[in-house]
């Protein structure tokens, strides 16, 4: 059975996540949690994630997180995992907590390298107690 999941981050300021539920049955959503982007001068909150997560946890909906990354090594991985998950410490989540790996800088990587990337940024949100995932575009 498929349920029907939403990806929300600032780009989706003032939805309503209960029309949502009502009328085409939303189950649950991935809120962006935050990010490390160089081209917006690195570690960042999504400013809009402690509105969606109330909202979400208002509409009784399931509720997972991601963070967007453009990490191109292990230690860049391991610290973006560590600084999302203090974004979280505060919440519940009952679906994973995903990095989300759809950068230009990544491309151009090893598969080794790449994956090298993934499981230290999962490793390390697991170790911190979060059920970790794999967000990803065709390019990854």
């Amino acid at each position: 059975m498929a349920e029907l999941v939403l990806d929300i981050s600032k780009y989706d300021s003032g939805i309503d996540l209960e029309e949502w539920k009502r009328r085409r049955g939303l189950w649950g959503v991935i809120i962006k949690f935050g990010g490390n982007e160089r081209a917006v001068g690195g570690r960042y909150r999504d400013y809009l994630s402690d509105e969606h997560y109330n909202k979400a946890k208002q509409a009784g909906l399931h509720i997972g997180a991601y963070y967007y990354t453009d990490s191109i090594d292990i230690t860049a991985a391991r610290d973006d995992a560590n600084h999302f998950a203090s974004l979280l410490n505060d919440y519940e989540f009952d679906l994973p907590c995903y990095m989300d790996v759809e950068d230009a800088r990544q491309f151009n990587l090893s598969a080794r390298s790449i994956t090298d990337i993934i499981k230290t940024f999962c490793d390390t949100l697991r170790n911190r107690g979060y059920y970790a995932g794999l967000y990803t575009g065709g390019n990854a």
